[in-house]
C-alpha cells in the first residue's frame, strides 16, 4: 500500500480480545481509495482469535505486536512510537472507515502545515445508525469536541504529546484539549469519516469523573463544575467539591 508520490497515512488499532469484528476494521483500511498507508497494530496480548486475524492480513500490515500493556492508551502510544507517517488516526478494532476517509484527509493534507484534520463519525449500534457525532471545537470546554476515529493528527505532534496515562477513559478528550489549546491549524472535513461502533469499553464506561478532572487542569474549578452538572444533572456541588479534594490527594 505505497505510493510515495502522496503523503503517507498512518492508521493504527490498538485490539485486545477483538476478534468480533477486527475483520471488518481491516478490511476498511485496506480497501480505501487511497492506497499509501501504514497500517499498525497493537495487541494487549489477545487470547482469543485475534492474533488468528492479524495473520490472515498480514501482508497488509506495516507492522503489528502482541504483548500485554497497561491498557488502551498505553497500546496507543506504543502505535505512537512505531509511526513514520505524515498524520496519524486511531481505529479501534469494532470501528470502521469510511471508503475515501484516508483520501479526503491526504487532499486536505497538501493545503499546508496542517496540524490535525477532523470531520465527523457516525454512532452505530447493532449495526444501525443512531445518530451522527457532529465535531464542534466550540465545545471542548464541555465534552468532547470530535470523535477521535474521525480525528488525524500530524506524527510529530503526537510523538511530542503522547496520551496521558493517568487516565484510564478520557485521555482521547486531554490529547484533544491540548490540541485545541495549542492554537496549531486545523481543518475540518464536514462529513462522516468513520463509523463508532456504542458496543464497547468507552461506551460502558462511567467517563464524569476523568472529564471532570481534566477540565479542571485545564479550565479551572468553575468551568468544570459547571459542565459536570450540565453533564450529570444530578451532582450536587458538595459531592463534586469532595471529590474534588480526593483527586488533589491522589495527583
Amino acid at each position: 500500500m505505497s505510493n510515495s508520490k502522496e503523503p503517507l497515512i498512518t492508521i493504527i488499532t490498538v485490539t485486545y480480545n477483538a476478534d468480533r469484528y477486527l475483520s471488518q476494521t481491516i478490511e476498511s483500511i485496506i480497501s480505501q481509495t487511497y492506497k499509501n498507508i501504514e497500517y499498525i497494530i497493537i495487541d494487549g496480548g489477545s487470547t482469543d482469535a485475534t492474533l488468528d486475524v492479524i495473520k490472515r492480513y498480514e501482508e497488509h500490515i506495516s507492522f503489528w505486536l502482541s504483548e500485554p500493556d497497561h491498557g488502551i492508551y498505553d497500546a496507543m502510544n506504543k502505535g505512537i512510537s512505531k509511526a513514520t507517517g505524515e498524520y496519524i488516526a486511531f481505529i479501534n478494532a469494532d470501528d470502521w472507515l469510511e471508503s475515501d476517509a484516508v483520501e479526503l484527509v491526504a487532499n486536505a493534507s497538501k493545503d499546508g502545515n496542517i496540524g490535525y484534520i477532523y470531520g465527523d463519525l457516525n454512532q452505530i449500534r447493532d449495526d444501525k445508525l443512531i445518530g451522527v457525532h457532529v465535531a464542534d471545537l466550540s465545545r471542548h470546554k464541555q465534552n468532547t469536541p470530535i470523535g477521535h476515529q474521525a480525528l488525524w493528527v500530524k506524527t510529530d505532534i503526537l510523538k511530542e504529546m503522547p496520551f496521558d496515562m493517568r487516565y484510564r477513559i478520557m485521555s482521547d478528550y486531554d490529547s484533544m484539549v491540548r490540541l485545541i489549546k495549542s492554537g496549531v491549524s486545523h481543518h475540518y472535513i464536514p462529513k462522516p469519516l468513520a463509523n463508532f461502533r456504542k458496543e464497547g469499553f468507552s461506551d460502558i464506561s462511567n467517563p464524569d469523573k476523568e472529564r471532570f478532572l481534566i477540565q479542571y487542569r485545564h479550565f479551572g474549578i468553575m468551568t468544570a463544575i459547571i459542565s459536570f452538572i450540565k453533564e450529570t444533572r444530578q451532582e450536587p456541588i458538595a459531592t463534586i467539591v469532595a471529590y474534588l479534594v480526593k483527586l488533589k490527594k491522589k495527583y
